[in-house]
């Protein structure tokens, strides 16, 4: 849906108006670097060990024990 509505921006007579070649290239490199600054965020965090993993938030084995 983002590519889709970055498509619009770039190609739309009140957006940018690049032909709909250049909208489609644009906008690929766009998510492209949406996608790459989600993911390093994510291994930043974690690196500074704000995303745990290995701890049970579900309650699953409490109630069943």
């Amino acid at each position: 849906m983002t590519m889709i509505t970055m498509i619009y921006i770039l190609n739309a007579t009140i957006g940018f108006s690049f032909p709909m070649n250049g909208a489609y290239i644009g906008s690929i490199v766009i998510i492209l670097g949406i996608i790459s600054i989600f993911f390093l965020a994510a291994a930043k965090q974690r690196n500074e060990n704000l995303i745990l993993l290995d701890k049970d938030e579900s309650g699953y084995k409490k109630d069943h024990i």
